[in-house]
């Protein structure tokens, strides 16, 4: 009656309430609900009885890296993690099927018509591939800036000029399914031989392998403080023994950026919330100076403590 609930169902949520009520494994339930499916009155038969979706074109449950906050040498031998750029894009997943790549979005969004470029190349891998990756905005081989890459997102067509202006390219990490054969629970080291193998002889300026990052971990330390110079938000550390999994699992992935930088900014706007806190000010537009002028750069909805927001 209103427009939207206040607080939404996490799809998680939805996803173990499901399995809970068939009795059925919560990772049979994630997996049919990727991709493009409809509510029609056999789908839950369906779940009940471990029949898989018709739609081949379907992502998988895309499996997510936690926050690192403890010390690297609580990791134990570097020896057996991988270790690669933690880049700043899209986190994209290619189906490639029936001769075509489908790109998916980490939110279930189909892609495919936004980056076309990227969509031409990958749908040159064999049948049956799925790649796991990241879609950045590249030229000559040189990553660009998120902010360029933001032109291209939400756009449902991309113009000749777009796609002369802002080029992208998909950088590939992790593959789940070669030649139609799920690979998920082999181990990451065999996972990253077979997506070699198979990315290698179609590797454009559109398409490449995630450089593995070589070196202790003193070594990882320092290359982390560079990972600016390289476009990147810090660095992934993967258990090589890890399959991939679905969700958030705590233990084989991880995440390590770079610590925030700080500015000096100075505060232009203040704007009231809605519904409950509708007395409250809630959203925050900063701005930065240049010379006697302020030039707004920034807005914040959250992340301030109450000292930030009495003051």
């Amino acid at each position: 009656v209103t427009g939207a609930f206040r607080v939404g169902v996490s799809r998680g949520l939805l996803v173990r309430g499901v399995a809970s009520a068939l009795g059925v494994p919560v990772a049979r339930v994630d997996e049919r609900l990727m991709g493009d499916w409809q509510p029609v009155p056999g789908l839950l038969e369906s779940l009940r009885g471990g029949v898989a979706g018709s739609d081949s074109s379907a992502p998988r449950p895309f499996f997510l890296a936690s926050p690192l906050e403890e010390p690297l040498v609580a990791l134990g031998d570097r020896a057996q993690w991988q270790a690669e750029w933690k880049w700043d894009g899209i986190r994209c997943q290619a189906v490639c099927c029936q001769g075509r790549a489908h790109l998916w979005s980490r939110g279930e969004e189909l892609v495919t018509d936004r980056f076309p470029e990227v969509a031409g190349i990958l749908a040159r891998l064999p049948e049956g591939t799925v790649v796991d990756g990241e879609i950045v905005a590249c030229r000559d081989g040189c990553i660009m800036p998120f902010h360029d890459l933001q032109r291209r997102i939400g756009r449902t067509a991309v113009s000749r000029s777009i796609l002369r202006d802002v080029p992208v390219a998909m950088i590939a990490y992790d593959l789940l399914a070669s030649h139609g054969d799920d690979v998920r629970t082999l181990p990451l080291a065999e996972r990253r031989a077979l997506l070699e193998q198979i990315v290698a002889p179609v590797s454009t300026g559109h398409l490449r392998l995630s450089p593995v990052l070589e070196g202790d971990w003193p070594a990882l330390m320092s290359l982390r403080s560079r990972a600016g110079e390289h476009m990147a938000e810090g660095i992934m550390l993967k258990r090589l023994s890890s399959p991939y999994r679905a969700g958030r699992v705590r233990g084989d992935w991880w995440k390590w950026k770079v610590d925030p930088l700080t500015v000096d900014a100075v505060l232009v706007y203040a704007q009231a919330g809605h519904g409950r806190r509708a007395g409250l000010y809630t959203d925050f537009t900063f701005a930065v100076r240049d010379g006697d002028a302020l030039v707004p750069f920034a807005k914040a909805y959250s992340g301030l403590s109450d000292r930030s927001e009495e003051h």
